[in-house]
């Protein structure tokens, strides 16, 4: 197993290579999505009474209004912009703890606030906080986000941007594995490989963890519905599906179990029925 020093060097070699070697890193993110992905699916088929992890849930971009709040125990806490599960490794989890108690919100992402004005201004992104905050990081450190390790780079993020925007106010947010089948994943960016991702708080709340171009995008064009998938679970809310399950199977009252109408609970409502 290489050592934290030896995985910095390579990636340090890597971003070096042209377009700061971004499909070399785009396939080393397919590979480890895809592991967590099988991860997920062994951990669903133990905890069999949870959605299966790659499961869609269509719900209204407006109703993702704050942001995870979760970051390793013991470790100095990261900007908001970065408190997000690890999805490597908490894909299909239940998790305790306050991390859906943050008071950051979504809208306060300075992705979000460079897409508002560029959307609803026409501003240019050279007047945003964004390619401020990426320019200096690049000027910096040599590299920054979203494989950028060049003002070149700096310049076909923000194109890809534009056609992002495009893209969703033609088609919509699109499943990735629709997207996957239509052949639109040539030239996109690489974070549209994936879902939009969420996590569920103890209420039932929806907390942004990954996708926010997509899910900006979809908010400021005032989309109904934009497809999303669960990474956390909060272990309070999973104890409300589990009521929701004892009712099924007549062991609870099935008039106190959550809110009717949440999509995290559309599985179980719809065998209660039956």
């Amino acid at each position: 197993m290489p050592t934290p020093i030896v995985k910095a060097r390579l990636r340090d070699g890597i971003r070096r290579l042209p377009g700061g070697g971004a499909p070399l890193f785009a396939a080393w993110r397919e590979l480890a999505r895809l592991r967590a992905r099988l991860d997920a699916t062994l951990q669903a088929a133990w905890r069999s009474h949870l959605p299966h992890p790659d499961t869609i849930y269509w719900i209204p971009p407006q109703a993702v209004v704050r942001h995870t709040d979760w970051y390793p125990p013991g470790r100095p806490p990261p900007p908001p912009k970065d408190r997000v599960f690890d999805p490597r490794r908490h894909r299909g989890r239940t998790i305790g703890g306050d991390w859906d108690l943050g008071a950051f919100e979504f809208a306060n992402l300075d992705v979000y606030r460079a897409l508002e004005r560029r959307i609803r201004d026409g501003a240019s992104w050279e007047s945003t906080e964004l390619h401020t905050r990426l320019r200096h990081e690049l000027d910096r450190d040599g590299r920054t986000s979203w494989y950028i390790a060049s003002r070149r780079d700096l310049d076909a993020h923000f194109a890809r941007l534009d056609a992002l925007v495009a893209s969703i106010a033609r088609h919509g947010v699109l499943p990735s594995r629709d997207t996957a089948a239509r052949g639109r994943r040539a030239g996109a960016h690489p974070a549209c490989d994936s879902d939009i991702e969420v996590n569920v708080g103890r209420d039932g709340d929806w907390l942004f963890q990954d996708g926010r171009h997509r899910l900006a995008i979809a908010r400021l064009l005032s989309l109904p519905r934009v497809p999303v998938q669960v990474v956390v679970r909060h272990s309070q809310w999973a104890a409300q599906r589990e009521r929701l399950r004892a009712a099924r199977e007549g062991r609870a009252d099935p008039t106190d179990v959550g809110p009717a109408d949440h999509p995290d609970l559309a599985d179980l409502r719809a065998e209660l029925r039956r």
